[in-house]
């Protein structure tokens, strides 16, 4: 019986100890005969280092400097694994047993396998969130099979997939050597993987997703979703995926007038302004992403994207202009300076005249007595009364924004499952289609 391939597993880990003390004991319970267990520090302050160190002498470390993004912090790891395979975690992902296990026996039993990835469930171990990643087109949203199904073994078969989400994958050492590491300007997170995936496809190799490699995310969140960063992020790599990897006649024909449409459609500002800037930093390095496409464009090709890019930007300034949709002072803040000046108090005389100073003070606060008493304190205490009311009708306005906005959240959300159903119904209807040429063009 053929030996197995010595494996590595790297832990990519920035802050995160609290996932740690929980993550690299699951790693020591797998049952794999050959495994090291890296480590990849992106520049912790939070002691991780440390702690590993003395809790687990036996994993090794890298430690980078300075948080080098997800790609960066891969790249570290995957150049410094000895494994033939090599499984890449998140910090916060606790594995099964026989995790490790079933991923490289899927991996051998197909020489063109290239990458595979896991079944991914949340905490409560019942919930899907990954069984696979699909990308729709022409907008490039990404999206996973199963996501917040309960698991049900709905999707309990190998199957190959589009790309598979980084927090848990294998890759074989021998792609590296034809398609390279992690593209590192998917810098900090997003699409990093993605873009990977693609790659090997494009040289031959199958991406696959295998349901008996089980891990649970604790899913910590490097930037809360639906914050600025979020979007900003997230549509800056979005695009950064589209210019390699679509062809030229997809970006101009399909890509950006999709684009055009979805940004009209966008209800919140800061998703909006997120998406400004990620056009704008996407416009200025597009020589250096048009450079890096696997297949290359032409120069008057390149010239209309750049064209495309920049209508797209006035276009979304417009928009943002005749909304009037511009920065507001920061709610917190507003509100906690409220907060300390609602209350109106009377303030203490003060006098700085040489030695009658006192005496004179003690007058002014005996008149203040009699002639504020029977009327302008009154006038204080209503002043004061209306300040509180003032500052809770603020707070519950802006309580109720925060509603609409949550709302506007979870509208987004639907659309998203809705989109998530009609690829999935598109990808059914493209292997029935599939098959049934096959049936046609069988010999009879």
């Amino acid at each position: 019986m053929k030996k197995e391939p010595k494996a590595s597993i790297v832990v990519l880990n920035w802050n995160g100890k609290q996932y740690l003390e929980k993550c690299i004991p699951s790693l020591q319970e797998l049952d794999y005969p050959d495994y090291e267990i890296i480590l990849v520090d992106n520049g912790s302050t939070d002691d991780s280092v440390n702690f590993v160190e003395l809790a687990f002498p036996e994993v090794r470390i890298i430690e980078n400097k300075i948080n080098l993004g997800f790609a960066g912090g891969m790249n570290a790891g995957l150049k410094e694994a000895k494994g033939e395979i090599i499984a890449l975690l998140n910090n916060d992902i606790i594995v099964k047993k026989e995790w490790l296990k079933e991923l490289v026996k899927a991996m051998v039993a197909d020489e063109r396998v290239g990458i595979a990835g896991c079944k991914i469930l949340y905490p409560d171990e019942r919930t899907l969130q990954h069984a696979g990643g699909i990308i729709t087109r022409p907008l490039a949203l990404a999206d996973h099979y199963g996501y917040r199904e309960i698991d049900r073994g709905q999707y309990d078969e190998v199957n190959e997939v589009d790309y598979v989400t980084g927090a848990a994958l294998a890759i074989k050492r021998e792609i590296l050597a034809r398609i390279g590491y992690f593209d590192e300007g998917f810098f900090p997170i997003y699409y990093e993987e993605t873009d990977l995936c693609f790659r090997a496809r494009k040289v031959g190799y199958k991406v696959i997703y295998v349901p008996k490699a089980v891990v649970i995310h604790l899913e910590s969140a490097t930037t809360v979703q639906g914050s600025y960063n979020y979007f900003l992020f997230f549509h800056r790599n979005r695009l950064r995926f589209v210019l390699k990897h679509f062809s030229a006649k997809e970006i101009l024909e399909d890509f950006f007038p999709a684009e055009m449409r979805r940004f009209a459609s966008l209800s919140l500002r800061k998703e909006r302004l997120a998406l400004i800037k990620a056009y704008k930093e996407t416009l200025s390095r597009l020589p250096s992403i048009l450079a890096v496409r696997m297949e290359r464009i032409s120069e008057g090709e390149a010239k209309k994207v750049e064209k495309n890019l920049q209508s797209l930007i006035e276009l979304a300034e417009a928009a943002m202009e005749e909304q009037r949709i511009f920065p507001s002072p920061k709610l917190d803040e507003l509100i906690s300076l409220l907060n300390e000046k609602w209350e109106v108090k009377e303030r203490p005389f003060v006098s700085h005249i040489p030695l009658l100073g006192p005496l004179i003070v003690r007058v002014r606060e005996a008149w203040n007595w009699m002639a504020a008493k029977w009327y302008v304190r009154q006038i204080l205490q209503q002043q004061v009364e209306f300040n509180l009311l003032l500052v809770q009708s603020f707070k519950e306005m802006v309580n109720c924004l925060g509603q609409v906005e949550y709302s506007t959240i979870q509208n987004d959300r639907t659309n998203v499952a809705l989109i998530r159903r009609v690829a999935l119904l598109e990808h059914h209807l493209g292997l029935l289609e599939e098959e049934l040429k096959r049936l046609i063009s069988a010999p009879k």
